[in-house]
């Protein structure tokens, strides 16, 4: 390297020798012929005085002129020729040198170039050669060093941690102690109150027995007295009719509910396989006065007509009006009972309607559901079901066991009392079902469903429900009696709370766990690709982390989740915008400053 710096010197100086040489060379030939130029242009004028010219004239002799004009001109003609000549010859020669010299320069830059580029490789290898030694020398010292550290450390460490599990063993023993002797007073306390309860509970139960014993023994006192005396009664029309005979009323049936049921299955179109389900206790006095007076003496006939005997007409009537409403109008709402082979269809249906189906398809069917609850209902959200007025004990009782009327459409009320499969919640139920289809009918919704499915949804939909509003009730407290509107509150709040901080944790845990099971097997599959030597830590790594699972996993900060911390915003005014573009431009400003400072200072 060092010989070619010097052969490259060297070549340098002789070219600009040479170059000097040639230029020394051109200002010796211009100076000659310059030189030559002003002997031509030097020599003396060859004109004559005029009073010798007239002093000739007058001696009669006569000069002829000599004009060298042309010839001086055809000389300096000729020489300024020369001049350009010599000149464009002289700019010529120093092009051609300049040439030489370029690529003379050139010639020496590419062997720079091409010597510094070896150098610059060797010096690299050089380099990396030197980092991967220092590496492996560095890896070693590391290795041997952890090595001397563990066998070291190993006794240790052995020694704090059998001391540290001693120490939490006893901790946890003692722990376990105090938390089986709270769990134990706790138990006795709350099975004293349970047995309170209980008692209370039951003394009530044996007063209500008894008040219905008592009643149920008035009862029959009062029966016995009506049928003697209507027994004394008969006697007495018995001996009448017999000493004095009248116009005999019309004769009375021993079994009028038997003659109803009769005469309602001649009618044509009525099946003759009739159950009764309920009877309602419903009679008109003005009716039955009519019917039972035949004689001219009303009050004597009321008299002496004994209660049982209305009490029969009165439960004819009833069965009469309750198997019409059930034959014949059929308004009746019978129960429907699924044998167990339709139950087992009809679950098949449903679930291969749940297995086609997309969640999208799903979801937006559980959200139309929602959406008609919201609209029947007037409620919001599911929490606004708390304060929805039950229908009345009297309706519901009037509807399943009588003739009443049912749910009214315009105001449904839920029977909370029950499950979702009464009459009347079943009505209720069948009415919602109507009310769903005929939606997706007029909204032309993208697909449909069986009325199966709907039911099931409609059923559980009223569970969740049901069960909002019978935790919102009173409850009993440890002191037997019921919670106030203010402790119910309090207890509704803690209830979510728990199960909010429950399912924050558990989506914590779950969300942790998955992100830690992809990252292991990433880590695993790389370094099985690399071949690296903490394969094994990787694998056992993943094998722990899929062994503790959801469960294993920590949910850091759930406690502290619901502290509101007080964040600052920056506020965009429309109004300060045009301060960041002069911001912008005074930042700009002095960075050129900064940067052109150093060249200025340098050109000074």
């Amino acid at each position: 390297m060092e010989d070619d710096m010097e052969n490259a010197a060297a070549f340098q100086t002789a070219n600009h020798m040479d170059f000097s040489l040639a230029r020394m060379i051109q200002m010796d030939k211009r100076e000659a012929s310059w030189m030559d130029l002003d002997d031509a242009t030097g020599q003396p004028p060859t004109g004559f005085d005029k009073e010798e010219r007239f002093k000739r004239v007058s001696d009669k002799c006569r000069i002829k002129e000599v004009d060298y004009s042309a010839e001086l001109h055809e000389m300096v003609y000729s020489q300024m020729e020369q001049i350009n000549h010599m000149r464009r010859e002289m700019e010529r020669e120093a092009q051609n040198l300049q040439q030489a010299h370029m690529s003379s320069m050139e010639d020496i830059r590419k062997q720079w170039e091409v010597a510094l580029r070896e150098r610059e490789a060797q010096l690299t290898k050089e380099f990396k050669a030197s980092r991967v030694e220092q590496h492996q020398q560095l890896e070693d010292y590391m290795r041997r060093s952890r090595e001397a550290v563990g066998h070291a450390n190993r006794e240790v460490v052995e020694t704090s941690m059998q001391k540290i599990l001693e120490d939490s063993r006893k901790r946890f023993e003692q722990e376990l102690a105090q938390c089986e002797e709270e769990l134990n007073r706790k138990k006795e306390e709350e099975f004293l109150e349970r047995e309170h309860a209980r008692f209370g509970e039951m003394e009530q139960r044996l007063k209500s027995e008894v008040d219905k014993l008592r009643a149920e023994k008035e009862s029959e006192l009062a029966n016995m007295e009506q049928q003697f005396s209507r027994s004394y009664r008969l006697q007495d029309r018995d001996t009448e009719m017999d000493d004095s005979p009248c116009p005999s009323a019309k004769p009375l049936s021993g079994t009028p509910c038997l003659d109803t049921i009769k005469k309602l299955k001649r009618i044509r179109g009525i099946s003759r396989r009739t159950r009764l389900v309920s009877v309602p206790v419903e009679a008109d006095t003005q009716e039955i006065h009519q019917e039972r007076s035949f004689e001219q003496d009303a009050p004597r006939q009321q008299h002496d007509t004994s209660p049982s005997a209305s009490m029969e007409d009165a439960i004819a009537r009833g069965v009469e009006a309750a198997l019409k409403r059930i034959l014949i109008e059929k308004e009746f709402p019978l129960v429907k009972k699924r044998s167990p082979r339709k139950k087992k269809i009809e679950d098949e249906e449903i679930r291969r309607e749940k297995a086609a189906e997309l969640s999208c398809e799903r979801d937006f069917l559980l959200g139309e559901v929602r959406r008609l609850f919201k609209d029947v209902f007037k409620i919001a959200q599911d929490t606004d079901f708390i304060v929805h007025e039950a229908a009345s004990r009297e309706d519901v009782f009037s509807y399943e066991y009588e003739d009443g009327p049912g749910p009214d459409l315009k105001n449904l009320a839920f029977d909370l009392k029950n499950g979702s499969k009464t009459p009347w919640n079943s009505k209720i139920v069948d009415l919602l079902l109507e009310e769903i289809q005929k939606r997706c009918d007029e909204e032309k919704w993208p697909f449909q469903r069986s009325e199966v499915y709907f039911r099931e949804i409609l059923h559980n939909r009223y569970k969740r429900l049901h069960m909002i509003w019978t935790a919102a009730q009173p409850k009993v407290t440890a002191k037997g009696i019921l919670e106030t509107p203010v402790e119910v509150e309090k207890r509704l709040i803690t209830k979510k709370d728990e199960t909010l901080k429950a399912t924050h944790q558990t989506m914590r845990q779950r969300n942790k766990y998955r992100r830690r099971v992809v990252v292991v097997d990433n880590l695993v599959k790389q370094t099985a690709d690399e071949n690296e030597e903490d394969l094994p830590a990787w694998r056992w790594l993943q094998r722990l982390i899929k062994m503790l699972g959801e469960g294993g996993m920590s949910s850091e900060e759930s406690d502290v989740e619901n502290d509101i911390e007080t964040v600052l915003h920056v506020k965009n005014m429309i109004w300060r915008q045009a301060v960041e573009r002069e911001m912008t431009s005074l930042i700009t400003k002095d960075l050129w400053t900064t940067i052109s400072s150093p060249f200025k200072a340098q050109n000074q």
